[in-house]
């Protein structure tokens, strides 16, 4: 087959160990003719990288970590840049697949236009509900300035929903949320097929992980509980510095946070007046040593905003399972990524509007077999979110 894949985060090639690299990657090794579309600063351009992908890449404005209106330009002027692009580096390909893999409705009239124009197949993987999640943040409004962009995308959402053929929702809470909302064809068209890696062992790392705990300077004799991600208003980073006040004094756990975001500077200047000795905090790393890093670790932690009516399902789960470490999830109650974890037995739930909660399970996690839980995580990975099984479930809806 010859599949299009549309995804907003830059892929420099589909050896770059990005979650959707990786898929990229396993359609390729699956014998596909795969093109990969991808935004870039740089310059317009395509190139056949290692694994015989074709990588176009779109010059547009930034999308993430900028300006709400910037953004939203940016994500605007992308659509017809991309058009473009494909005609001019894929001349004469017709495709049957078309896989979007972004977020915030990125590329609708771009999935819209070669789906009518070759007759293809067009397979739209969820990665965020939006622009709900705007709403729940208070990023958006129903109402006054922001409620015309609020409007203008609900629109956009119905219609990608009508131009796909498959929706793939996250998880089942997830597509319980998208049905529950859209009462149209949606209902024939959403499945469960979740974010999923190419996983790595490394446990060959843990062989050196006072050395790698030393790197960065980290106590060789406690509880080491790691966030890494994304620090902006899903994450709600005022309840995460409430935390880390409540656990000041707790002499067996330590937190490590490394990441970016545009609430990044309320954790710096939690830091810099508290001076706490149990914390650290560190920018975004790359990704090859982000991962070696979490081999180090003991706990990985998710933080999602209590105020959340869409239930999320974090990527950056994967890299914890991929660690062996087991994860305490402080959510919404409306995802159902704690009680995958709970189920799964590798980690805790709690809600994150209760400081107290998340004490427990951190008081909870020092004192347990984190090794034992840490290699059911991993199994828990490789059963259900490999990019191998997601190849399988996908190309088993479009063979329907």
């Amino acid at each position: 087959m010859k599949i299009l894949f549309l995804s907003i985060y830059e892929i420099n090639d589909s050896d770059s160990g990005y979650i959707y690299a990786d898929l990229v990657r396993e359609f390729a090794r699956q014998g596909h003719e795969v093109y990969a579309v991808t935004p870039t600063k740089g310059v317009t351009e395509d190139f056949t990288d290692g694994n015989g992908v074709n990588v176009i890449k779109v010059q547009n404005g930034q999308i993430q970590k900028t300006g709400k209106i910037k953004k939203v330009i940016n994500l605007l002027t992308l659509e017809n840049k991309t058009v473009k692009a494909v005609k001019k580096f894929a001349d004469g390909v017709k495709f049957d697949l078309i896989i979007n893999m972004s977020s915030n409705l990125s590329y609708v009239k771009t999935m819209e236009y070669f789906k009518k124009r070759d007759n293809a197949v067009a397979y739209f993987l969820l990665k965020d509900i939006f622009p709900q999640n705007a709403l729940d943040m208070k990023m958006m409004r129903k109402s006054g300035v922001t409620g015309l962009a609020y409007k203008y995308f609900k629109r956009k959402e119905k219609r990608a929903y009508a131009v796909a053929d498959f929706i793939g929702c996250m998880s089942a809470a997830n597509r319980r949320f998208v049905l529950s909302r859209n009462a149209g064809s949606e209902q024939g068209k959403a499945t469960v097929c979740p974010n999923a890696i190419e996983p790595v062992d490394v446990a060959a790392a843990l062989s050196d992980r006072a050395a790698l705990r030393k790197e960065y300077g980290l106590p060789l004799d406690k509880k080491i509980f790691v966030y890494g991600g994304n620090l902006g208003k899903p994450q709600s980073v005022p309840f995460i510095i409430k935390c880390l006040k409540a656990l000041a004094d707790n002499e067996n756990a330590y937190f490590f946070i490394v990441g970016d975001g545009t609430e990044f500077h309320l954790l710096e200047q939690f830091i810099e007046y508290r001076a706490p000795n149990n914390v650290k905090l560190l920018k975004r790393l790359p990704r090859e040593s982000f991962d070696l890093m979490l081999a180090s670790c003991d706990v990985g932690l998710i933080f999602l905003d209590v105020d959340f009516t869409v239930p999320n399902y974090p990527s950056r789960l994967l890299s914890y399972m991929q660690a062996r470490i087991p994860v305490i999830a402080c959510t919404d109650r409306n995802t159902d990524v704690g009680v995958d974890i709970e189920n799964g037995g590798f980690g805790w739930r709690c809600i994150s509007d209760d400081v107290g909660g998340f004490a427990d399970k951190v008081n909870a996690a020092c004192v347990a077999d984190t090794v034992a839980m840490g290699e059911r995580a991993w199994r828990y990975l490789n059963e259900n979110f490999t990019v191998g099984k997601i190849y399988d479930r996908i190309m088993s809806d479009v063979d329907k």
